[in-house]
């Protein structure tokens, strides 16, 4: 598929953000689908590609968001501008990879924590061979590596991992917050699976926005 210069010429892509599955209880989907949500609305062509449809609950996406199976990608002819990664270890991800590496689609990673001591020691039997026979070359491909705070910046540079990385802490739309009732009161605002650190680089974030200053 030819590249669409109407997309170029307005500063638009086309973008596709790849993750195992976008269930609805799960931070990492949450974050994908929210971002591809908002990339939608501000007039992106986003498609996001799955390995598991098997799934009792999905998060809601825009309907401006296409859903495809990664098997369509890796088979059909379809071409992005940009193609996101969201977690690591599966095969699916790795495949999805060589064929934007033999596409010349640059990659953007988002590990979300799993570069961590302690992720790499959970089931380290099977990603420690996942780690040496694919996925550290599969990242070093990556033209930056996306982290939430500075701790996983440190996790990259412990794994040997040389790649530009960005530092974006997730964000939190206050105005849904603030319609969703807290069980039991309390002052609690969010709930979250980041770190302790990327949560307070978001909240120092929304201090310095004047709207939620």
């Amino acid at each position: 598929m030819a590249l669409d210069y109407k997309y170029v010429g307005a500063g638009l892509m086309r973008i596709l953000h790849v993750i195992t599955a976008i269930q609805k209880a799960a931070g990492t989907s949450v974050f994908c689908c929210e971002l591809c949500n908002e990339l939608a609305r501000r007039g992106h062509d986003v498609t996001i590609a799955v390995s598991v449809f098997s799934i009792k609950e999905w998060y809601e996406t825009d309907s401006r968001v296409r859903l495809v199976s990664m098997n369509d990608i890796a088979n059909g002819d379809e071409r992005f501008d940009i193609i996101h990664m969201h977690g690591l270890w599966q095969t699916e991800l790795h495949h999805l990879v060589k064929w934007a590496l033999k596409h010349k689609i640059p990659l953007v990673w988002s590990p979300h924590g799993s570069l961590t001591a302690w992720a790499f020691r959970y089931k380290w039997w099977k990603k420690w061979p996942a780690w040496w026979l694919y996925q550290k070359r599969d990242l070093k491909n990556a033209a930056f590596i996306h982290v939430t705070a500075q701790s996983e910046v440190e996790d990259i540079t412990r794994v040997g991992l040389k790649n530009k990385v960005i530092i974006a802490p997730l964000g939190v739309d206050l105005d849904d917050v603030s319609r969703t009732p807290i069980p039991g009161g309390g002052n609690t605002i969010c709930k979250s699976d980041s770190t302790q650190e990327g949560i307070a680089e978001s909240l120092k974030s929304m201090g310095q926005n004047k709207k939620y200053a």
